[in-house]
């Protein structure tokens, strides 16, 4: 017995007649699913309505960085916050720079770290003269330790500044250009100025090999929100959308997102450990490369300072070692509401992008 034979096959038509009947007379547009106030999807699935989406890969699996930002309260140390960081899971950390380190301030953040096998972000308060001399001293410590600078990988943030390369000599790892989406913005405007942005440093260059180069230090930062259907569906949407620019430029496809999870406006720690752990999947379905949960509200006299770290770590290794969520690249391929939103947010964003260019 064939069970696709079993049933006689409908045109949409038809189909949609049925429905509209067995609703009473009311239309399918009725019961479309909103989502973030703006984009409207149509649950209603026929054969008709098939369409292939491509989201592009650039890599194998679903695995992903876990990052956490390095913050000292009063009398805490910084080698000993790394370690707790890395120890508990972390891959990836970031660390504050408000002045130039000497030698012995390497030997003592980095004691017991092997920075090769690490991401790290530096995040500078410092000009980018004294970032260059930062690097210049870091590559001494480095060669006291038997590593390169090309042995290491991470990226440079400076607040509203990008961090030109050529003040980075030799750290070729080192992702310098940081976009930030603003959640305030519509989805496909959020989409949208971060493709610009993008897009813009790539076309300085008209040398291939620096697009290339360019192409592979760019990081898109996101904000996670509640809504579990639209994480996915941006995160995709971005990909394909950015996938079509390179290939626009005839640039191998690669990316790197980070997602950002604040969870500060829960009212308690339960609830934010929930909602957390329901964005997180979210992301983490979408397709990221980098994901950090931010700290959040707890009882600190009853459950000590490092609990919001530790409960960020473990959410995500518990999602990536036992639950498996890393090994399964684009688990949702296939679902036509997933599809059909994906594909709604990069029509939309692509409109908006395509005019500014013109405008441009």
């Amino acid at each position: 017995m064939n069970i696709f034979n079993e049933f006689e096959k409908t045109s949409k038509k038809t189909w949609i007649a049925k429905v509209e009947k067995d609703l009473s007379g009311k239309s399918p547009a009725e019961y479309f699913v909103q989502l973030g106030g703006e984009i409207k999807i149509n649950p209603f699935f026929h054969n008709e309505d098939k369409f292939e989406l491509n989201i592009p890969k650039n890599k194998e699996n679903n695995s992903w960085l876990i990052n956490e930002q390095i913050e000292l309260s009063e009398n805490q140390n910084l080698n000993t916050e790394i370690l707790k960081a890395l120890e508990g899971g972390a891959n990836s950390i970031s660390i504050s720079i408000n002045k130039i380190w000497e030698i012995e301030d390497f030997k003592n953040a980095f004691q017991g770290v092997y920075l090769n096998y690490i991401f790290i972000n530096f995040q500078f308060e410092i000009d980018e003269e004294n970032i260059t001399k930062y690097f210049q001293i870091f590559e001494k410590y480095l060669q006291e330790i038997g590593l390169k600078p090309t042995d290491i990988s991470g990226s440079v943030h400076k607040k509203n500044t990008i961090v030109k390369s050529e003040f980075l000599p030799g750290y070729q790892h080192l992702k310098n250009y940081i976009f930030s989406s603003k959640k305030s913005l519509k989805i496909n405007k959020q989409i949208d100025d971060l493709l610009i942005d993008a897009e813009n440093i790539l076309s300085i260059s008209k040398d291939k090999n620096e697009q290339i180069k360019i192409s592979k230090n760019i990081i898109f930062e996101l904000e996670i929100t509640n809504s579990f259907y639209l994480n996915i569906a941006i995160i995709r949407a971005l990909k394909i959308l950015w996938g079509t620019i390179l290939n626009s430029y005839k640039i191998e496809f690669n990316i790197f997102i980070k997602a950002i999870i604040n969870t500060e406006l829960e009212k308690n720690e339960n609830t934010a450990i929930i909602a957390a752990t329901n964005q997180a999947i979210s992301a983490i379905i979408g397709g990221l490369d980098m994901l950090e949960i931010k700290l959040f509200a707890h009882n600190k006299a009853e459950y000590g300072d490092g609990f919001s770290k530790r409960i960020a770590r473990n959410i995500q290794n518990i999602l990536s070692v036992e639950s498996q969520f890393s090994t399964v690249s684009d688990p949702i391929n296939g679902s036509y509401f997933l599809d059909n939103l994906s594909k709604n947010i990069c029509e939309s964003a692509w409109v908006e992008f395509q005019k500014n260019i013109k405008n441009d």
